[in-house]
């Protein structure tokens, strides 16, 4: 499995990625609107990630197969805004070694959350074998609402959707 590893993102990772994304989207098929699957990152979405060194990459080899995208919404709250492994090299632990990294990398306080389908049967026990619960509305502060907002506003109905968190440290 150790033919994978984790690094923060450069410039030459970049140009893949949206190929990663879309590749990725496929597996989400019947769970999603296919308008909201085509509609990815941009390129400048990617490369703005990269100079704040929010994005890490899954390298095989030389060659990018996965990526993570972290957001700041608040002091002390991450938002993985994105995580995707190309379907090729999925099923081989590849995520839970870039979300393991990922998390080890954000520090030792505070909280992360992340949105994601609620129905594919693999979304929320993979979040959850890594500590992540599900987070009521109750819980959501305003920069959750208002990115679930913007889901809706690409065509992801909040049925749909779940969002889940959980403590730093990993």
């Amino acid at each position: 499995m150790n033919d994978y590893r984790i690094e923060p993102a450069t410039a030459r990772h970049v140009p893949h990625l949206p190929a990663i994304e879309r590749a990725a989207a496929t597996l989400l098929a019947g769970y999603a609107p296919a308008a909201a699957l085509e509609n990815g990152l941009t390129a400048g979405e990617f490369a703005r990630a990269r100079e704040e060194q929010r994005l890490w990459i899954a390298l095989n080899g030389d060659t990018p197969v996965g990526f993570a995208l972290v957001e700041h919404f608040a002091p002390k709250h991450v938002h993985l805004a994105e995580m995707d492994v190309h379907p090729d090299h999925g099923r081989r632990g590849v995520g839970r070694q870039l979300l393991t990294h990922v998390l080890a990398a954000l520090g030792d306080s505070g909280v992360i959350t992340l949105t994601t389908f609620r129905d594919p049967p693999w979304n929320r026990p993979f979040y959850a074998s890594l500590g992540f619960e599900e987070w009521p509305e109750t819980r959501w502060n305003a920069p959750l609402r208002a990115c679930v907002e913007r889901e809706e506003a690409h065509g992801l109905a909040r049925r749909t959707r779940i969002i889940m968190g959980r403590a730093l440290p990993f």
